[in-house]
């Protein structure tokens, strides 16, 4: 189970959004925290041409690198001046340190 605060992030600063931006106050307002998380399943061979295979393979693992890259952001905040004291409590109902 992955926990509220990542979750949270995550529906905010969408993995597909570069590392360097940050969501605007629309789509920060728009994030609805009782929808259900998207579920991303890797890719099965079985269904797909070789090439398409490898390119959904590729994809995948870019995702699964990105993921880490931002839970590593997502908990460690505070580091970014950028994202405020307020606006981290906002996004993720926890204090956070200066």
């Amino acid at each position: 189970m992955v926990p509220t605060s990542e979750r949270r992030y995550f529906k905010r600063f969408l993995i597909t959004m570069p590392d360097d931006q940050e969501p605007d106050s629309e789509a920060l307002a728009s994030v609805d925290d009782s929808e259900p998380d998207v579920e991303f399943a890797a890719p099965e061979e079985h269904q797909m041409s070789p090439e398409d295979y490898i390119v959904a393979l590729k994809e995948f693992a870019k995702r699964q690198k990105d993921i880490t890259f931002k839970k590593g952001v997502s908990t460690n905040v505070g580091n970014f001046p950028f994202l405020s004291t307020d606006m981290a409590h906002d996004m993720f109902g926890q204090h956070t340190p200066p």
